[in-house]
């Protein structure tokens, strides 16, 4: 069997020991993707007026890849809510032509003339639950639209048209986002052999010099068992992959988790207890004494 890995993963010894698997290692890169940090000041702004900032910073970005004849070409912008999406398309909308789109928030589709009118400025709208979503994903895959604002659910799996990527938030809620998944947006850039591409990153000044530090550095891939160890447990016994507190153990101890951390299996076996009857407890499972 064969595991690929992305080639900006720092850990990928640690990950293929785990997997009692050999690693075959290679630096080629089929494009080149430059990447940037762009900041914009936030102080003593509240939440509601730092959207607007960063949304006004996503727009002035735009114009400059626009008139660069290097970086000039189709765009995917990553935001981190559903909302934004449609606020941030509205606005690069407006900037491009003189008839105004006026973002109502209670609303998270469009109508037909909306489409048709976004659809003429080459601008489209992905996410899961929007109306128009997957005909305007095909539209940016066939190049028929240029710029395509979505949410993080298009970082993976999808070979883009774009050259230049732009993450519009570093921030889900208040968490910094992990390195790992801004490489991986960043990867949707200049994704055909050969070509080159532009990835960027709009951060509150406050953050910059954290970000111009982390952005080529690679990312280690961690166990997500961490933290949520309850939820992941009630996971397997729902799914019937274990049935008792000895396979709960045997599953633990087989993770990457556990490998991490290299820790006795009587803590193992002590915090495996701990989780099952905090389950119980709160009655998200019964105890079957047979």
């Amino acid at each position: 069997q064969t595991c690929a890995l992305p080639i900006s993963l720092q850990n990928d010894e640690e990950f293929a020991a785990w997997c009692n698997a050999r690693l075959v290692k290679s630096d080629y890169r089929q494009s080149k993707i430059y990447k940037e940090v762009i900041k914009y000041e936030s102080n003593d702004l509240s939440w509601k007026e730092e959207e607007i900032v960063k949304t006004n910073t996503l727009i002035n970005l735009i114009k400059k890849i626009l008139s660069d004849s290097e970086k000039k070409g189709s765009i995917l912008t990553f935001c981190f809510s559903r909302p934004s999406c449609i606020e941030s398309a509205f606005a690069l909308a407006n900037f491009l032509s003189s008839k105004i789109l006026e973002f109502d928030k209670t609303k998270l589709d469009i109508s037909e003339e909306t489409f048709q009118h976004l659809k003429k400025l080459q601008i489209g709208i992905n996410f899961s639950g929007f109306n128009y979503s997957k005909l305007f994903l095909e539209l940016f895959e066939r190049g028929e639209i240029k710029y395509l604002f979505t949410t993080s659910g298009l970082s993976a799996g999808i070979n883009s048209p774009a050259k230049n990527v732009i993450i519009r938030d570093s921030k889900r809620l208040k968490e910094l986002l992990p390195l790992n998944e801004v490489q991986q947006m960043f990867g949707r850039a200049a994704r055909d052999k050969g070509s080159e591409g532009w990835a960027f990153l709009i951060t509150a000044a406050s953050n910059y010099e954290y970000w111009k530090e982390k952005i080529n550095q690679y990312a280690k891939i961690s166990s997500v068992i961490g933290g949520h160890l309850e939820d992941v447990i009630l996971a397997e016994i729902y799914l019937g992959n274990v049935i008792n507190e000895d396979e709960i153990h045997a599953w633990y101890s087989n993770s990457f988790k556990n490998f991490q951390e290299n820790r006795r299996q009587q803590e193992v076996k002590e915090e495996i207890i701990k989780t099952i009857d905090f389950l119980i407890q709160n009655n998200f499972i019964i105890r079957n004494q047979e």
